[in-house]
């Protein structure tokens, strides 16, 4: 017999792009514990529990990643994602941007500190 799921918010892949890591690790902490405290141990079931809670736009990601593992394999899935949401610096370009950086004038003192 069949219950009812408890209510648990997608993960939304359309907010802000900038802080996209930030948002799935947040999300994937708030789910672990929420199989934590649900007493779910079984990997297939956490797993199928994954691809229900996760959302609709973020399953249909998750349907075209490769080798997210066998059924009963949650933490492959759970790496496969964490690896698509975290994606890899440039770190090349990162420095050629911190070196593009420049102090900005702050305007004229004086008017600052006299009236």
């Amino acid at each position: 017999m069949a219950s009812s799921l408890a209510p648990f918010s997608p993960f939304n892949v359309e907010d802000d792009s900038t802080a996209t890591v930030q948002r799935w690790t947040k999300w994937k902490k708030r789910f672990e514990n929420f199989l934590l405290a649900m007493d779910i141990d079984d990997e297939t079931r956490k797993r199928a529990l994954l691809s229900h809670y996760i959302g609709s736009s973020a399953f249909d990601i998750f349907e075209t990643i490769k080798d997210t593992g066998a059924e009963k394999d949650y933490k492959k899935a759970m790496d496969r994602l964490t690896k698509h949401f975290t994606p890899q610096r440039n770190v090349d370009y990162q420095i050629y941007l911190f070196r593009q950086a420049r102090q900005q004038q702050k305007g004229n003192a004086r008017s600052i500190y006299h009236s």
